[in-house]
């Protein structure tokens, strides 16, 4: 476990937190992607902040650049141009996420 990287995630958690308390005119994310509540009814062990607009998201890679990103966490000075330029791509939808694995067994898909 990146110790570093979970206490750096808890302390922006309780920021965005207190940020959106007052938060009357905006939707939250789960009213805004579809996909979310079934993501979270098969993880249920995973607690989520929904104060902090908190959800799960899939991330599909290749097995080696999954490696990566345990280690070193999302980083978008790494990434490739794609469809819709360089940046960190996430989805509600496996199908979507399986698409970027890679070829072979070796590919994975992070829930993020």
């Amino acid at each position: 476990a990146n110790m570093q990287l979970w206490k750096h995630y808890t302390f922006r958690r309780q920021q965005i937190t207190e940020a959106l308390r007052t938060r009357r005119d905006c939707p939250w994310a789960s009213q805004l992607l579809r996909g979310i509540t079934e993501i979270q009814e098969e993880l249920q062990h995973v607690v989520l902040d929904h104060r902090a607009n908190e959800v799960l998201l899939l991330h599909g890679t290749t097995a080696e650049k999954a490696q990566q990103i345990v280690k070193q966490g999302f980083d978008e000075r790494l990434t490739q141009r794609q469809h819709y330029g360089r940046g960190i791509y996430f989805t509600t939808d496996s199908c979507k996420a399986a698409q970027y694995v890679g070829t072979g067994s070796a590919g994975c898909i992070i829930v993020a």
